[in-house]
């Protein structure tokens, strides 16, 4: 007859408290507006998005919109790509 055991344990007594494991949260933005004019020209920096990581990590940035748009990827500084890309 043979016999497996399992067990697991850690090394404190039980009054302390585990460590917690690390979880990939979402990052945190809150709602941003910026403003605009209708006129403004290519290239030109509207504004930077601002967003945490819960962890301390590193973000990158990415936008989809249906106005010619760009964010850097690094520095989430957000610009137009093209001329008079609003129309009030």
């Amino acid at each position: 007859m043979g016999v497996l055991l399992f067990s697991c344990s850690t090394d404190s007594d039980g009054d302390e408290p585990m460590e917690e494991i690390p979880v990939n949260a979402r990052p945190v933005i809150e709602d941003q507006s910026f403003e605009v004019l209708e006129t403004i020209g290519g290239f030109i920096e509207i504004g930077q998005i601002e967003a945490v990581d819960p962890e301390g990590g590193a973000l990158k940035y990415f936008i989809e919109s249906d106005y010619p748009l760009a964010v850097n990827l690094n520095t989430g500084v957000l610009s137009t790509v093209a001329k008079n890309v609003f129309d009030y």
